[in-house]
């Protein structure tokens, strides 16, 4: 009975003393490199959904973005039956999407020529657009004819399809013909252009613009005065606003502006522009061709009969000094996760502040921009929702002065997302009359997470906190008390990473919990008879009166019987057995069997200071393991065993 009650009480005392323990918290799936990619398992209606995404991006113009959905499935695990038609099908959306953009482009800027009144300068554009146009149709036809082989493959076309590959195939269908719709609407706005421009033509009347500059060759940064006349049909136009532009017009880069005198003339000031160079030449200055434009665009309602003109472009020569950069990269990054780009600017032309842009992926993510003079260190941020996988970070050093501007490419290796880790602390026994009291901290990688959101269920209550800025975080639940006494309950804990990081935890934290009061009354039941019982074998007990004895002051005992003792005093006088051994070894005093521990102990003078304490306590203990009556426990074995072995220790190897 005594067992039981023990088998009971010592979890119970034992559960407030235990530690808490950190906890490693892993990912409750496995990320993929991006959740919108098609599943190994072939989802069909997943493939049709990312396609209507594609065409409703381009739909609404937003090139960029399906241009990423399409970099997406580039990738896809798929049966070898599918895997041909999805790649011929990717392929035709990245010819859909260049196409219908660069449609766009032209007729956006042939518009704003036109309303500008430089109809010559459209003409071109409009002939483009009507190129782009036969294009789209074609891969339009052709992606339509995809979609309906995808159809037949995939058992989209029979009429016992899900209806969730029904819904989803329509969606695509109308995503198509939505296409067909816009390209339709990009050949009735060309034409609109077209008749503009000509109408444009037929009724403005012609101007002419010139443009002279003082000399043939210019350093880059150095300050000039250009002149020009403005006139139409032999007469000059007075007060009219003049540009002085690059050879980049659909840029519209303008260095200066000037208006026009009583006799149509024109003069400024411009700064030549800055080039740029990849090559290094630490001895010598570099040689580039400027383009330079005067442009004449008339005011609305001012002139409404004249058109607009540029002049002639007139060619330069720039000398300007080359620029190197040399850069430092870390060899791995992680997404959402901050690196330093440390660099140094080196040019002849000196070293005046300077704009440094930072790219990554061909302007995909412009993720830096920042002045610098000589050495610099940029902190750069990589986006959370980028691929693990190879990419290109690319670095302007714009001109400055005479010296050029210059640009570095190099790659890029961003790794797989770190792990978001959970150290929790919470007391691994809890009592279902307290409330459950719960910690922690929130690392991604090795740096705290802060502001992260932390949800924690238990039993039938929740609580959602905050991590701090060092990624701490604190809460408390209330607890529910059952029937059962003792038993496991898992906490579930789910970390919503911050910053745009995709990649959430859950993870499950076993504690026991044990019932105050249905043990209270289990050991009520348990107790109660044993209690009882005992009193009555007392009552009903002969009174036995003990007579009087006495220990003697020294028992006597042979060497021998020293180790036949069994359990924890057979260990104790084991222990005892070879510290004498060595005093013996050393000391050359042997014990009799007439000799008692405690005469054998006065009469071992001649063993050292270190050794002598040790064994006193040895004896002690050997003494009660021989003749007491209580039962020693295996703590007091262990004491012994480690007295020896110090013994021992010193009488054999002596102190250091």
């Amino acid at each position: 009975m005594k067992k039981v009650i023990l088998f009971i009480l010592i979890p119970v005392l034992l559960g407030g003393l235990l530690l808490t323990l950190p906890v490693l918290a892993q990912p409750s799936r496995v990320p993929h490199e991006n959740p919108s990619r098609v599943s190994a398992t072939t989802d069909t209606a997943a493939l049709l959904l990312q396609y209507s995404n594609i065409f409703y991006n381009i739909n609404r113009k937003e090139y960029n973005n399906a241009r990423n959905l399409v970099g997406e499935m580039s990738q896809p695990e798929l049966p070898a039956d599918l895997r041909y038609l999805v790649d011929q099908y990717n392929e035709l959306c990245r010819q859909l999407i260049h196409v219908i953009n660069s449609l766009d482009a032209a007729l956006t800027e042939a518009t704003r020529l036109i309303e500008e009144k430089h109809s010559d300068a459209a003409i071109p554009l409009l002939a483009d657009a009507e190129v782009l146009m036969e294009d789209a149709g074609m891969v339009t036809t052709e992606i339509d004819a995809a979609t309906q082989q995808m159809a037949r493959m995939t058992g989209l076309s029979a009429d016992a399809a899900p209806a969730q590959y029904k819904e989803r195939y329509d969606r695509l269908m109308n995503s198509l013909q939505q296409l067909k719709r816009l390209t339709e609407e990009f050949r009735i706005l060309q034409q609109t252009l077209l008749q503009s421009q000509l109408k444009q033509q037929a009724e403005l009347v012609p101007t002419r613009l010139t443009l002279a500059v003082p000399d043939a060759s210019f350093f880059s940064g150095d300050n000039i005065t250009v002149t020009g006349l403005l006139s139409s049909n032999g007469r000059a136009l007075a007060n009219r606003r003049i540009a002085i532009i690059t050879d980049n017009i659909t840029d519209n880069i303008t260095l200066a502006t000037a208006d026009t005198d009583p006799n149509g003339a024109y003069t400024t000031d411009i700064i030549i522009p800055g080039k740029w160079s990849q090559y290094y030449n630490d001895r010598e200055h570099f040689t580039a061709p400027l383009v330079l434009r005067a442009n004449f665009t008339p005011v609305p309602g001012n002139d409404p009969n004249l058109s607009a003109s540029e002049s002639p472009p007139v060619s330069i020569d720039v000398s300007f000094y080359p620029t190197r950069l040399d850069l430092s990269v870390p060899d791995n990054v992680y997404p959402g996760v901050p690196f330093f780009l440390n660099g140094q600017i080196i040019s002849r032309g000196g070293t005046s502040e300077r704009g440094i842009q930072i790219l990554l992926d061909d302007n995909e993510y412009p993720i830096a921009t920042q002045n610098a003079t000589g050495s610099f260190s940029i902190e750069v941020n990589t986006p959370p929702q980028i691929s693990a996988d190879e990419h290109y970070l690319t670095i302007f050093a714009e001109p400055a002065g005479r010296s050029g501007g210059t640009s570095v490419k190099q790659k890029l290796l961003i790794l797989r997302q770190l792990p978001v880790r959970v150290d929790i602390q919470v007391a691994p026994l809890v009592v279902l009359s307290r409330p459950l009291s719960i910690s922690g901290q929130v690392y991604y990688g090795n740096q705290p997470m802060p502001d992260a959101g932390v949800m924690i269920q238990w039993q039938n209550s929740a609580s959602i906190v905050n991590t701090d800025h060092d990624g701490t975080f604190t809460a408390s639940l209330p607890t529910s008390i059952g029937i059962s006494i003792f038993y496991r309950q898992d906490i579930e804990i789910t970390v919503q990473p911050t910053g745009g990081l995709p990649l959430s935890t859950r993870l499950t934290h076993p504690v026991f919990t044990v019932n105050p009061l249905t043990l209270f009354f289990l050991l009520v039941l348990i107790i109660a008879p044993l209690l009882r019982a005992r009193r009555t074998r007392r009552l009903s007990a002969p009174q036995i009166i003990p007579a009087a004895t006495s220990m003697p002051a020294h028992l006597s005992i042979t060497p021998a019987e020293i180790a036949v003792k069994p359990g924890f005093a057979g260990r104790i006088c084991a222990a005892y057995r070879n510290s004498l051994r060595a005093i013996e070894a050393s000391t050359g005093t042997f014990m009799s069997p007439p000799t008692t521990l405690q005469e054998f102990l006065g009469a071992t003078t001649a063993i050292p200071a270190p050794a002598s304490q040790p064994f006193t306590a040895l004896t002690n203990l050997t003494e009660a393991a021989l003749y007491s009556a209580c039962e020693l426990d295996e703590d007091a074995a262990v004491r012994a065993e480690k007295l020896a072995s110090v013994v021992q220790k010193e009488l054999y190897h002596g102190t250091p």
